[in-house]
């Protein structure tokens, strides 16, 4: 039997490599536990550094044990060794390459390099010897999300440096019987944990119940058909799919036989059913999991219809099995987010750092004090202790979750749904976004304007009715047969363009029960008018990197194949013309072409051919590149998707704000300008310069621009030998590019250096492949822009899950791994999303420069008494912590955001000199008004010094004296001032007097403590010895002299804050 042990003779120094997508510094050492802790306790700010222990699996050695190890080869083959190293990361599984002498990821039947005709190898399956033996090495075919105990939970939580702190002052409270605030604390950690417990129990208890699986499968072994479930699937089993619709599929496989029609909704985005068709055997064909999508049926899709093949159900080989097929890799994407550098994140520990040096600061001068004042050691630490407690707010990580929380109820209320909390604060930030065109901007839904022939090499007039054409024209024939509609129930199903077209044309679909070689073809449907049947042999359905998709199809007489057969081809014009011969291309082609793309239609181009009848082996074994050439051009297809509703609206307040606007589509780059303009993505007077490849003779491609108007006839060409961008000539300064998807990979790779200019600039992206819009995101992240990407999850799912701030316009579990989610359909969500982002984020600033200045106005007030033998007293610290600034905070995150977003940016900096000049001015304007305070208290002659007798032993009552009485007072009132002042709303919130729970626990507690100021012994006689006031001989002018006080002390610091605001949006 197998045997794993963890490997400790393994010793390495240098950085190793595991992986394409998952690149890792791997560092070696023998088993050390102190290595271990190390790693535990200082890990990087971003907690990427993991200990993970190195197993070795060897073969058993008994004698009656001839089970072996295998090991991956490329190909599809193992060998048999005695023992294999490997590792595990996050849900990846790694091994030794003894060859290239690193670890590489474990990934399935398609490790290295795999040509197609091995996988039509082992139709017969595997034998139990060889299933035993990759289930070892592979595992079982389980997406496995362990829901972690609460007590792990917990104990997890609790380790936090925020929560360490907490129960170290709550404690320490206790032991210096200030029970009532200690108690108040630990009542509001333990809720804090429980909602974060609950939360994160309800998280994985969902995300377990979404992805977690296990169903019954038809599996070749030995030779024979077994029925098991899908955990035992290892890569190389080759399985039999059912007719049973709804049907998940419980890993990655390829069809070898038949034909399938997917739902990829759920993972993809595709709101289109997707069919699948069976691979070539094809040994000189490499297997490429991207190009060779449409032969992928992906774990966790569910089957919509399938196509038997003589009577025989579809087979598919298993390449991928667990977390590294596609749905695993989504899951780790959930679990194992991309982590981002939010500068709060950081600036929130040099803003503990610098707490903790004031508390220092303190902690010093109450030990120097203390001992010249000859008290003894016990209470000497007691105070300064104290005084650490009172610098460091307790308070602060409850004060900022229920911040985001207000945020977070609001957001659900518009049908904005958010996966990461911190994810809000981010999307403050956000200057710059970027759209997907189709769905997006756009409705999903498109319309056929017209078709324009072309015949010898000219266009005809534009049709938009299909009755004025012969049903024998080839132009009304090509939208009739090329397409990858599907019946199901009698209804279409498939792309809803296409559905449209054929409806156009007026014929009929017919599919056979079975696909069958009855007529010596496979036919997968037919289509008919008429007299006339014609048979669709062969489907190459479209890709987005072909960007075209083509049928082969032949004339039906009395149920025989006819002798001619006709290739039709339909896809982006610059993808077609190409293949088209010269001659049968109008002269005119990109005048007519730019004629509609400027005004916002999606132009399709249509060619084909004739060539003889072929057996059906060359029919399934012939590519669609090998029927590519001298083609005849048969004219274009004009449609159109008009804008959404608010898609105008939300681009103009996007544009009054100075967001950075960015399309990004895989349409064609003129009709996305066209919708960029009519959006106003691309402003009236704005010189775009469409950037296109010159040529590649040179080892750096040269490009050329021209400059794009609403006229083709004034547009202007120039071109550049080393460098793309020397463009000033013509263009005023604020000019923008436009590029597509091939000149902006070429761009990348031969000029890395103009990048930062380049994403300045850039503002249509067309053709862009999925993968290039994750790309461009990165390159806008990369030059400093903090990016959000809107898109409705077809194409844009990698963009989504990279940006700092994805919004997703799709409801589907590939959603999840995008940050918000809204239900809506609009752009007006983004809108809304940076309306309350900027909220919170201002919010969040304001709560931690409150919590600050709250806290050394304490710290300030508490050193002064310190030095007059006072202290406040522990009701007097109850009710200003408990009654005043928990409240306040509280209620700080409930100001609803302004209505309008502001051309002038968020501070995204807590330590900056914006945040910074706020909380020094505040301060100093404090200290000056207590100073005062007291030098005013202590010129009355009937203000009586604090004297201390020979048995003072710290009680409560001891504090009482006209010192503590003025600071108490004078520092509440201190409190209320700056919860107004940082309170301020406009530009990103809404006045404060409109959080209605701010206001009135403003007024409730200004009311309160004025009557307490002004009558502390009538009418209520106890108050003032319930708050151990001492009144003895304090006149009522000195209590109104300080209500005076506060109302100078209010007006002055409300002047310094709005001045100071105004100097720096100046700068601004």
């Amino acid at each position: 039997m197998t045997t794993a042990k963890e490997y400790s003779s393994f010793s390495v120094e240098t950085e190793l490599i595991a992986g394409d997508d998952d690149r890792l510094k791997i560092y070696g050492y023998r088993v050390n536990i102190c290595k271990q802790l190390l790693t535990w306790l200082f890990i990087d700010k971003y907690g990427q550094k993991f200990v993970e222990s190195i197993y070795v699996h060897e073969a058993g050695k008994g004698k009656n044990d001839d089970h072996v190890i295998l090991y991956p080869r490329p190909n599809g083959r193992f060998d048999h060794v005695k023992s294999i190293r490997c590792l595990e990361n996050r849900k990846t599984k790694y091994f030794w390459n003894i060859d290239e002498q690193r670890f590489e990821k474990l990934i399935g039947f398609d490790y290295g390099t795999i040509n197609c005709g091995r996988l039509f190898e082992q139709q017969s399956g595997l034998n139990d010897d060889e299933h035993k033996q990759r289930l070892d090495l592979y595992g079982s075919n389980v997406i496995e999300i362990r829901i972690e105990s609460v007590l792990k939970i917990l104990f997890t939580e609790v380790l936090n440096p925020f929560y360490i702190y907490q129960f170290f002052t709550i404690g320490f409270w206790m032991a210096d019987e200030y029970y009532y605030y200690a108690s108040y604390i630990l009542f509001m950690s333990f809720i804090s944990l429980s909602l974060t417990t609950y939360q994160i129990r309800v998280n994985q208890r969902r995300l377990k119940e979404k992805m977690y699986g296990i169903s019954m499968v038809t599996v070749y072994r030995n030779g024979q058909k077994v029925t098991t479930d899908s955990s035992q699937l290892v890569p190389g089993d080759v399985i039999l799919l059912n007719q049973q619709s709804g049907t998940m599929f419980p890993c990655d496989s390829v069809l070898l036989s038949g034909e399938v029609i997917v739902n990829e909704s759920m993972l993809t985005g595709e709101s289109n059913p997707v069919t699948k068709t069976p691979i070539r055997d094809d040994k000189n064909h490499l297997f490429n999991h991207t190009k060779d999508s449409k032969h992928i049926l992906y774990c966790g899709t569910s089957v919509i219809q399938i196509r038997q093949l003589d009577n025989e159900l579809p087979r598919a080989i298993v390449i991928r099995t667990n977390f590294q097929s596609f749905k695993g890799e989504l899951v780790k994407t959930i679990l194992f987010p991309k982590p981002i550098d939010f500068k709060f994140s950081r600036h929130i520990n040099h803003f503990l750092i610098a707490m903790s040096i004031i508390a220092l600061s303190g902690f010093i001068y109450t030990v120097t004090m203390k001992i010249r004042q000859n008290d003894s050691i016990d209470e000497i630490l007691f105070k300064a202790i104290d005084l650490i407690t009172i610098v460091v707010p307790p308070e602060l990580p409850a004060a900022l979750t229920i911040a985001t929380i207000f945020v977070d109820k609001r957001l659900r209320g518009r049908k904005i749904f958010c996966m990461s909390p911190k994810a809000i604060n981010i999307s403050g930030c956000v200057d710059c976004v970027c759209f997907d065109k189709t769905g997006t901007l756009t409705e999903d839904s498109v319309d056929l304007h017209e078709i324009v022939h072309s015949s010898n090499g000219k266009f005809m007039e534009p049709i938009k009715d299909s009755t004025m054409l012969d049903t024998n024209d080839t132009l009304l024939r090509s939208l009739a047969v090329c397409h990858s509609i599907k019946l199901l129930d009698n209804s279409f199903i498939g792309d809803d363009l296409e559905i449209k077209l054929f409806n156009w044309t007026g014929w009929q679909l017919m599919e056979p029960n079975e696909t069958s070689s009855t007529y010596g073809y496979t036919i997968p449907a037919f289509v008919m008018i008429d007299d006339q049947n014609v048979a669709i042999l062969k489907q190459f359905p479209f890709t987005s990197s072909a960007a075209r998709m083509s049928v082969i199809v032949s004339n039906m007489k009395q149920n025989v194949v006819g002798d001619e057969f006709e290739f039709f081809i339909k896809g982006a014009p610059e993808t077609i013309i190409p293949l088209c011969h010269p001659k049968t291309v109008p002269s005119d082609f990109t005048i007519k072409l730019n004629e509609y793309t400027r005004k916002s239609y999606r132009v399709l181009a249509v060619a084909h051919k004739q060539f003889s009848k072929i057996t059906n082996e060359e029919l399934e074994s012939r590519t669609m590149e090998s029927y590519e050439n001298d083609l005849t051009f048969l004219g274009l297809i004009i449609v159109r998707n008009m804008l959404k509703e608010s898609t105008i609206e939300a681009i103009d307040s996007l544009n009054r704000a100075n967001i950075r606007l960015v399309m990004i589509t895989g349409d064609n780059i003129m009709t996305a300008l066209s919708v960029g303009q009519e959006c106003g993505i691309i402003k009236n007077g704005d010189d775009v310069a469409v950037l296109e490849m010159a040529s590649h003779s040179t080892s750096k491609p040269t490009f050329q621009w021209s400059l794009y108007k609403e006229t083709s006839e004034n547009s202007i060409n120039y071109k550049t030998n080393d460098y793309p961008i020397e463009m000033n000539s013509g263009l005023n300064e604020n000019y923008k590019l436009a590029i597509t998807g091939p000149a902006f990979k070429l761009f990348r790779e031969h000029y890395p250096e103009l990048i930062p200019q380049f994403m300045v600039r850039g503002t249509i992206f067309a053709r862009m492949a999925p993968e290039q819009k994750q790309q461009l995101v990165e390159m806008l992240q990369s030059v400093g822009y903090y990016v959000a990407m809107c898109g409705d999850g077809a194409n844009d799912a990698s963009a989504l899950k990279i940006a700092h701030c994805g919004i997703s316009l799709a409801d589907t579990e590939a959603s999840v791994a995008s940050a918000f989610t809204s239900l809506t359909g609009q752009i007006s969500c983004v809108v809304d999303l940076l309306r309350e982002g900027r909220a919170s984020l201002v919010s969040v600033f304001g709560i931690v420069r409150y919590m600050a200045c709250y806290n050394i106005v304490t710290f300030l007030a508490i050193c002064i008494l310190y030095y007059y033998h006072s202290a406040l007293t522990d009701i007097q610290n109850l009710y200003q912590d408990v009654a005043i600034i928990s409240v306040y905070i509280f209620m700080f995150g409930r100001s609803h955001p302004h209505d309008t977003l502001s051309p002038i940016r968020p501070p995204t900096s807590l330590i900056g000199i914006s945040q910074f000049s706020s909380i020094i001015l505040q301060l100093s304007l404090v200290a000056i008004f207590q100073f005062g305070t007291l030098n005013y208290l202590h010129s009355f002659p009937w203000y009586k010094s604090h004297n201390i007798t020979g048995d003072f032993h710290e009680d409560d009552s001891e504090y009482k004296c006209h010192d503590n009485y003025a600071m108490f007072f004078i520092q509440i009132f201190q409190y209320i001032t700056l919860v107004i002042v940082f309170s301020k709303g406009i530009p990103y919130r809404r006045p404060f007097y409109k959080n209605r729970w701010l206001t009135l626990a403003i007024v409730i507690t200004t009311i309160v403590t004025t009557f307490i100021l002004v009558t502390p012994e009538t009418p209520i006689p106890w108050i003032g010895n319930f708050f151990e006031l001492d009144t003895n001989n304090i006149p009522q002018s000195f209590r109104w002299s300080l209500i005076a006080f506060s109302i100078i002390h209010f007006v002055i610091a409300l002047l310094l804050e709005v001045s100071r605001q105004t100097m720096f949006v100046s700068i601004i």
